[in-house]
């Protein structure tokens, strides 16, 4: 199943930090504001600097959301099960 530009520009709008991410990526492939990139060896070094964090958000925001669907799995199979809290 291929996902249409739109259903793909609205999943990305879900994610604004990816969505500006992408849109610096882009510029860096136009050579638009970029006066400093004048070679490949700097065009490389701009998209690195991109692409590492870059990494390291979707792991981490993929990480989340699996946390989050575990944690409603369990209140969902196991509703008299009562989340953990420090004792008072």
């Amino acid at each position: 199943m291929s996902q249409s530009n739109k259903e793909f520009l609205a999943q990305l709008e879900k994610h604004p930090e990816l969505l500006e991410r992408m849109k610096r990526l882009l510029k860096i492939v136009d050579g638009e504001g970029s006066d400093e990139i004048r070679n490949a060896n700097m065009a490389e070094y701009a998209v690195t600097y991109e692409l590492r964090p870059l990494g390291k958000e979707l792991l981490q925001d993929w990480s989340k959301r699996q946390v989050a669907r575990a944690n409603k799995n369990i209140k969902t199979s196991l509703p008299d099960v009562l989340p953990h809290s420090k004792k008072k």
